[in-house]
């Protein structure tokens, strides 16, 4: 059993847990085997060695968004998981927090690993064609 603190300056914690704790509960279910307590600005991980490392990197990966200024969902929640789990060396915090376009304001980001490929596809080539749903 391995217990962690995370200590998150800077940031909000209702951008970190979301309204009610959704996004709390989501980091939960992400790693069933860790106990998750949050007071103050501290978030307290409890469980098996490699759970709570990886439940570690999720919480900071999440943080790093956050002060990219990225407003945090759910679904981006269980993609960030995805991501270091997926041990490609990708991370979480350069996939979704990269800014594809600003327009009146609004910007938009990939949303997965393979959004993150078009969007470089497009980045480096002159023609790039797009098969499957849209």
């Amino acid at each position: 059993m391995k217990r962690e603190t995370v200590y998150v300056d800077g940031v909000a914690m209702v951008r970190l847990l979301g309204p009610n704790d959704r996004l709390l509960r989501t980091i939960e279910a992400q790693h069933p085997l860790v106990e998750v307590h949050v007071r103050g600005n501290e978030v307290t991980l409890e469980g098996p060695d490699d759970d709570v490392r990886a439940a570690r990197s999720l919480v900071d990966e999440l943080v790093s968004l956050i002060r990219d200024d990225v407003e945090l969902s759910a679904s981006d929640v269980t993609e960030a998981a995805r991501i270091i789990a997926d041990d490609s060396g990708a991370r979480a915090s350069d996939v979704l927090g990269q800014v594809i376009l600003t327009s009146r304001g609004k910007i938009i980001r990939p949303k997965t690993m393979g959004q993150r490929a078009y969007v470089d596809a497009i980045d480096e080539h002159t023609v790039v064609f797009g098969i499957g749903p849209a």
